[in-house]
């Protein structure tokens, strides 16, 4: 990432940028931050201890991939944080789609997928106060070009990458991806969610059971319907779809 050419493409009143060439992870980064400025955004080269949802490792690799963490102060009860990561998707999905000319498509409730491979995870934590957001951090993970000695196996048959080989364009990317995320912000992202979501329809596996997706709420928890005939609405855990994963 050349920062020079980057702060050219960004506008001044975006919070400022920090650029490493290695950290543990960008959202651990962002935490700590958090305790001595306001708001930021955190980029990294690559990760050596990046984080996935539920706990897992998210593969990181140098010279791959954008691994972006947004340190924010939103104004939204800590019931809402879930429209950070909504918001975060459709960004994504929307600067993947002008750079690559490929359709980005969204698996419920963070996964970005392009030709039905996770090209990028989102990960959102918070610092609370009672029930308001004291912070947030929203970590971003693209797989921008194939690793040079291939996915690990047991992501093997899930993992793909935006790119097929390096282009030169990163700079650009990043921040057309920061400036529409801070835009979006401040937008209504449920109706360009839903129209992404790659799973309405579908039957899937969650918790264990066969369900069939019906819809999605206004806060984009999934309306589901499970083999006895009950009805649920769900506002997390682990979706696995036939075909997907």
């Amino acid at each position: 990432m050349d920062a020079n050419r980057l702060s050219l493409l960004l506008d001044e009143s975006l919070p400022d940028v920090h650029l490493y060439p290695s950290v543990p992870s960008t959202n651990l980064v962002a935490k700590e931050y958090a305790e001595k400025t306001k708001e930021g955004i955190f980029i990294a080269d690559y990760q050596t201890a990046g984080k996935g949802r539920m706990g897992r490792n998210f593969f990181s690799p140098k010279g791959t991939g954008l691994y972006i963490s947004f340190l924010l102060r939103p104004d939204i009860p800590a019931e809402d944080v879930y429209l950070l990561t909504t918001t975060a998707a459709v960004a994504v999905c929307e600067t993947l789609e002008v750079f690559s000319g490929k359709e980005a498509r969204i698996k419920w409730v963070n996964d970005v997928l392009i030709a039905d491979k996770k090209v990028c995870g989102i990960l959102v934590e918070g610092g609370f106060s009672s029930d308001r957001l004291d912070y947030a951090v929203v970590g971003i993970g693209i797989n921008l070009f194939p690793p040079k000695d291939g996915f690990p196996e047991d992501i093997l048959d899930k993992a793909g990458a935006v790119f097929t080989t390096p282009k030169d364009c990163v700079e650009e990317l990043t921040a057309d991806l920061i400036t529409r995320f801070y835009r979006l912000l401040a937008e209504d992202c449920y109706d360009r969610y839903v129209m992404r979501s790659i799973i309405l329809g579908k039957e899937i596996t969650i918790a264990g059971k066969e369900a069939v997706v019906l819809g999605l709420d206004e806060k984009c928890r999934l309306l589901v319907r499970f083999k006895d005939g009950r009805q649920e609405l769900i506002g997390s855990g682990e979706v696995s779809v036939e075909g997907l994963y």
